[in-house]
C-alpha cells in the first residue's frame, strides 16, 4: 500500500512443489526485501492436473494496528519445459477489495 493505493509488489523466491495422493503441496519462500521484515514460507495447495494448476494460500495478515483478516491467494501457474507463468490473484477474506486483478509471475526451474 501506498497512499492508501493498493501497489504491486516485485519480488523473487523458490517455489518448491510436491505430490501427495491427488494433491499438489507447495512451499513458497520469499527472499528478503529490503527494509522489510523477513516473510515466512507460505504453504500453497493444489488439485494435481495435466496443465495449468491453480494453487491456493491462505495466510493471517495483520495491519499492523491490532486488525487481522485472512488473505487468500490464487496462483494459476502453468510449466512448458523449465519455464513456469502464470499470475497471481489477492483478496482479504470479508472485504469487497480493488486488489488491481492478476499480477504476472514468472520462473524457471533450478536443477
Amino acid at each position: 500500500m501506498e497512499n492508501g493505493v493498493a501497489t504491486p509488489m516485485q519480488a523473487t523466491g523458490a517455489l518448491t512443489v510436491r505430490v501427495e495422493g491427488d494433491s499438489l503441496i507447495g512451499t513458497l519462500k520469499m527472499e528478503p526485501i529490503e527494509d522489510a521484515p523477513d516473510r515466512p514460507a507460505t504453504r500453497l495447495t493444489a488439485k494435481f492436473v495435466t496443465g495449468a494448476v491453480v494453487f491456493i494460500s491462505r495466510e493471517m495478515a495483520s495491519n499492523g494496528q491490532g486488525l487481522t483478516a485472512t488473505l487468500i491467494s490464487t496462483y494459476s501457474l502453468e510449466a512448458t519445459g523449465d519455464t513456469l507463468k502464470g499470475g497471481v490473484t489477492r483478496e482479504i477474506e470479508g472485504y469487497e477489495t480493488a486488489g488491481g486483478g492478476s499480477q504476472p509471475i514468472s520462473g524457471k526451474r533450478v536443477k
